[in-house]
């Protein structure tokens, strides 16, 4: 009766949690491809707690000090050293609840289930292959396919300007460096054999449109077999050891192609020509992940269908994300940051691709790695920008605004330290984000996290149209002094309420307050710019004239950047013409306006690293730490902050913040009802409610006091009970 009753129980609360602990999908991005594959594998590994970059509990130290009263501790000046025993003692119980959390046997079956973007791009491919009409789909036929693909898209830069030493070094003699024997020695019969098990009328209107799932799990199937992933290792191999650098390249330009017209063998170089280019197929890609996704839930475990957690590695299009997280509510987004310089992992990888291909006893030429990391280098950095997001060319990566868009960062780090009180390996830090998307509010925020979250949140009062930064600085305790975010000073109009249609040709009604929303210079007549003696006013109505009749706004406001438009005419890129004080000097402002406590070894928390200007003032008035999140791109770190006798520090964020914040520390109930409900699955009785239950079954009636007669008559039947039970 007691198990029945703890299943019952049990089954309620259970199924609160059921929404994130049994699905789940986490989308990787990073600069690091390495990176980002080794968190991954992590992810996927079932016997993840044996991890050796977890810590054990037990071994987590905690200060034994002297009970005292508070005056004694002031007195001595030991005040750090009882703070510092008492933040061990909280991390250590934060700590072991993640990790008994996690080594219960309820959570073993836990693993996520990996799918590779870069397996997508060449399951699009081979199916794209597969589906032209009135194509015989043979292994010669397909490998000619994959040559023309190669020697299109595998291939030095279009640009002959980019990378001249490296071009140098391999003694490039024409675009072509795949030739017609490239692929002699490359079996590729099992990937056809493999492929023709999907049937012939395939097209990926039907596979993306249809509602059956036969389709579904059959292309799932196909993903998930051995000879398909053996086909992309050998490939890759293949074309690592050929051409490190034209590897990156090939993938790159594949996913473009794919995303802009949803045809892989399109040209790259008249792709990147184009000055319209289409972006149709821009979530084709996206969109067969979220099929993959749906053949896990229907092939992993067919009893428990929702029962699957993926993890995508990794996403480098913020667009791609976006699709995933408007389409799952238990979606996050993880950006992976390296500790050390990317550079040297570059090199790590280059230097280890190239020793494959010599004898154990060579060493790769150091110029060869060195200009081979430098072009990789410059190569991930342009994956990296926004540069063409900012022109509407959408089907090019930006891991850059991938990284900005990530709500969860970690920070990759192989090796554990014992005395850091925090979740410190990539391991320790995943085991924290396990365990948060298991249950969640199973622990409360680092003070990272709860500072951060107020500065996110205060970013969103930015009337800046360019960018939404907020600031929070605190005392060396963490408690919040001050917040502020990048607006125009307090009795100014933000850019975000401006517009050009009232600045260019005001209505009777809106001219009672232009004169209060546009500067004098904004409203001048009078010649500004020296090419063509015109004002402001005169260059932005030429611009705009046809502003009014434009259909594309759909009742959008017209409002607009003063800074971008006066950088424009004046041919200058100047900070100083924005007319916003940046998040980090309105919070400064705020403290001094209002009247605050010094901030001498205090912390900032902002959602973008501070630029040169900020970075000045934030080291003059004495903060000893600054946490962001985007870096921001200029020289303050070299220049500002790595200069001097007391430098702060400058610290990227780890760990969450934005919606996953509450997704993952929102509790579904209190826990002390949780418990409650859980416990009272071992509900204890008293011996009344035990005596009641007893005469009931008896059928005699509850005495104070009983005859000898009753009482061997009571006797009597308690025997028999127990000589039936001996024989059930």
């Amino acid at each position: 009766m007691g198990n029945i009753d703890n299943i019952k129980a049990r089954i309620p609360v259970d199924e609160l949690y059921k929404s994130r602990s049994c699905f789940s999908i986490i989308a990787l991005t990073g600069i690091s491809d390495t990176s980002c594959a080794e968190l991954s594998k992590m992810m996927s590994d079932e016997d993840f707690m044996r991890d050796p970059g977890l810590r054990i509990p037990k071994d987590l130290p905690v200060d034994q000090l002297p009970i005292i009263n508070n005056s004694e501790i002031y007195d001595n000046g030991d005040e750090g050293r009882y703070n510092k025993a008492v933040g061990k003692l909280i991390f250590k119980r934060k700590y072991t609840i993640c990790y008994d959390f996690l080594s219960n046997e309820a959570q073993k079956e836990t693993a996520y289930t990996v799918i590779k973007y870069n397996h997508v791009v060449w399951l699009y491919l081979l199916l794209f292959i597969y589906s032209i009409k009135n194509f015989t789909f043979n292994k010669h036929n397909l490998k000619s396919k994959i040559l023309e693909i190669l020697k299109e898209k595998f291939a030095p830069s279009h640009k002959e300007q980019v990378e001249k030493d490296y071009k140098k070094l391999k003694d490039y003699q024409s675009k072509e460096i795949i030739g017609e024997q490239f692929l002699d020695n490359f079996d590729i019969v099992p990937i056809v054999n493999l492929i023709q098990t999907i049937p012939t009328d395939f097209s990926f209107k039907k596979y993306f449109e249809s509602q059956d799932n036969t389709l579904v799990e059959k292309i799932y199937d196909v993903f998930c077999h051995k000879d398909f992933k053996e086909f992309i290792e050998k490939m890759d191999g293949l074309l690592e050891t050929c051409d490190i650098l034209a590897r990156e390249r090939f993938y790159h330009r594949l996913s473009a192609c794919i995303r802009s017209l949803g045809d892989p063998f399109y040209s790259s170089e008249k792709l990147s020509s184009e000055k319209n280019p289409d972006c149709t197929h821009l979530y084709d890609l996206v969109k067969m992940i979220n099929k993959l996704i749906k053949g896990v839930r229907i092939g992993k475990n067919p009893e428990h269908k929702n029962e699957s957690r993926i993890v995508i590695d990794s996403i480098k299009n913020s667009l791609e994300a976006l699709y995933l997280k408007e389409r799952y509510t238990a979606f996050y987004l993880m950006a992976v940051h390296d500790e050390e310089k990317y550079l040297d992992i570059i090199k790590a990888k280059v230097k280890r691709i190239l020793k494959s291909k010599l004898n154990p006893q060579e060493e790769p030429n150091k110029n060869e790695v060195d200009l081979t990391s430098d072009a990789i280098l410059r190569f991930k950095k342009k994956e990296a920008d926004a540069k063409d997001f900012d022109r509407g060319i959408f089907f090019s990566p930006n891991v850059s605004q991938c990284i900005a868009d990530a709500e969860i960062h970690i920070i990759n780090r192989k090796d554990k330290n014992s005395e850091a009180l925090s979740f410190y390996s990539t391991a320790e830090q995943w085991m924290k984000y396990k365990a948060l998307i298991l249950h969640p509010g199973l622990i409360t925020p680092s003070s990272e996290e709860r500072c951060m979250i107020v500065a996110y949140t205060a970013k969103f009062n930015s009337g800046c149209l360019s960018r939404q930064v907020g600031a929070v600085i605190t005392n060396s305790s963490h408690s919040i002094r001050t917040i502020g975010w990048n607006d125009v000073p307090y009795g100014q109009i933000p850019c975000g309420l401006r517009s050009l249609t009232d600045y260019i040709s005001p209505s009777p009604t809106s001219l009672q307050y232009t004169k209060y929303m546009y500067s004098a210079f904004e409203q001048s007549d009078e010649p500004h710019y020296d090419e063509d003696k015109t004002s402001l006013k005169s260059k932005i109505r030429y611009d705009y004239e046809d502003l009014k009749n434009s259909k594309h706004l759909e009742g959008l406001p017209t409002s607009y950047c003063f800074k971008s438009l006066e950088n424009k005419y004046s041919d200058v890129k100047n900070q100083v013409h924005t007319r916003s004080l940046h998040a980090e000097e309105n919070a400064m402002m705020q403290m001094v306006r209002n009247g605050g406590e010094k901030l001498k070894d205090g912390i900032i928390y902002v959602t973008a690293s501070p630029c040169e200007l900020c970075s000045k003032k934030l080291y003059q008035i004495g903060v000893r730490r600054i946490v962001y999140i985007d870096p921001y791109p200029g020289i303050s770190r070299m220049q500002i902050v790595n200069c001097g006798y007391k430098r702060p520090e400058l610290k990227l964020f780890e760990g969450v913040y934005g919606e996953s914040y509450f997704k993952l520390y929102r509790p579904f109930m209190s826990y002390k009802d949780e418990f409650g409900i859980r416990f009272s699955a071992q509900k204890l009785h008293t011996a009344s409610e035990i005596l009641q239950e007893f005469t009931k079954k008896i059928k005699k009636g509850h005495k104070d006091t009983y005859t000898e007669d009753e009482y061997n008559e009571i006797k009597s039947i308690i025997e028999n009970i127990k000589i039936e039970e001996n024989k059930n």
